[in-house]
């Protein structure tokens, strides 16, 4: 059976014209009786234009000729039927058709390139103040006021945190709390679970407070799920912070109603 593709190449020329720019009404009525499988044949160009494409990406970091060539006859195999040799039908028609391959692959290999990107391209963290606006918009958070304890540490702190147990985030806030040195000292949250052994408490994050600073906006980091918060407590630990508390310097608590 004669393959239609190679029967009529003017054919040929209508399918990537379709693809990148679209047919005239007179176009279509001829593609469409031309007993071609445009659909088919269609994705088998776009394969062709990308794979063609990519070995001439970046000339500044060529690739590997092992791997240009595979692409090349990748593409050829789904330009090419399939028994003809190996570049007969693109040394036949690269001459006439180099202008549309080009700008068949520049075309996919940029909207590849550019999807991609945006699915790799890390999202940023919202701000701590974005983020407590957020939960406290949220009728299932808790928002709980600080109460310092007597160690001389704690000074006049003051404040509240905000915590959805759904999403396990949450947000403190501290107003006059004490600017420590990293290096000596920093801060530690603890966030004890009524569901766990109350010796353990969920770790949730050590964080600083800098010279200057009134008012502080510190997200929690659980490094366990909370199941049902019943304290939060700040003790001071040495830098890094410790995996279980001595709790010899417990300077704030907060406790759900």
């Amino acid at each position: 059976m004669n393959d239609p593709m190679q029967a009529n190449e003017a054919m040929i020329d209508l399918i990537i014209k379709k693809a990148l720019e679209g047919l005239s009404a007179e176009e279509e009525s001829a593609l469409n009786g031309s007993g071609i499988p445009v659909q088919a044949e269609l994705q088998r160009f776009e394969m062709a234009a990308a794979a063609v494409g990519m070995t001439g990406l970046h000339p500044a970091q060529p690739l590997p000729e092992t791997l240009r060539q595979r692409l090349l006859q990748d593409a050829e195999r789904h330009f090419a039927p399939a028994r003809a040799p190996v570049g007969t039908i693109a040394a036949r028609r690269a001459p006439a058709m180099m202008g549309w391959w080009a700008a068949a692959a520049c075309l996919l290999v940029a909207l590849f390139i550019g999807n991609r990107a945006a699915q790799m391209r890390p999202t940023a963290a919202p701000s701590p103040q974005a983020m407590r606006a957020e939960l406290l918009a949220r009728a299932d958070s808790i928002r709980i006021t600080w109460t310092a304890t007597a160690d001389p540490n704690a000074g006049a702190v003051s404040g509240d945190l905000v915590w959805n147990p759904a999403t396990q985030r949450g947000v403190m806030r501290f107003v006059g709390m004490t600017r420590n040195d990293p290096v000596a000292h920093q801060y530690q949250l603890w966030i004890f679970d009524a569901e766990r052994d109350e010796r353990y408490p969920v770790d949730g994050g050590v964080f600083d407070v800098p010279a200057g600073a009134t008012e502080v906006l510190v997200p929690i980091r659980a490094v366990l799920p909370v199941r049902r918060a019943k304290l939060f407590a700040v003790t001071l630990e040495k830098p890094g912070g410790v995996v279980v508390s001595r709790r010899e310097h417990i300077l704030v608590t907060a406790q759900p109603g």
